[in-house]
């Protein structure tokens, strides 16, 4: 079986990560702990991405903390999404 992958988009003007895996069509967010908002396939209720508000200002600091959290919720590995985010700043 091979690895789901990662894609993630930075908006510098809003300061928000937008992360997803596969394809969704339909999703739900539900805003945990962290002030992270996970997204959920809205049929299957898979994780499908995460929206990470004031990534720059909040978030930076707290790498990784962050990549270990989308980590574990998205089913990739921290090297992955690492890369990811990285990519896309």
């Amino acid at each position: 079986m091979s690895k789901p992958s990662i894609s993630v988009i930075y908006d510098d003007i809003g300061d928000a990560l937008y992360i997803w895996i596969g394809k969704h069509p339909r999703v739900k967010d539900e805003e945990d702990e962290d002030g992270l908002y996970l997204r959920y396939d809205s049929d299957t209720n898979a994780p499908a991405g995460a929206l990470v508000v004031d990534y720059k200002e909040y978030w930076r600091p707290k790498q990784s903390h962050l990549v270990a959290r989308l980590s574990k919720f998205l089913g990739v590995s921290q090297t992955q999404t690492e890369k990811a985010i990285k990519a896309a700043i």
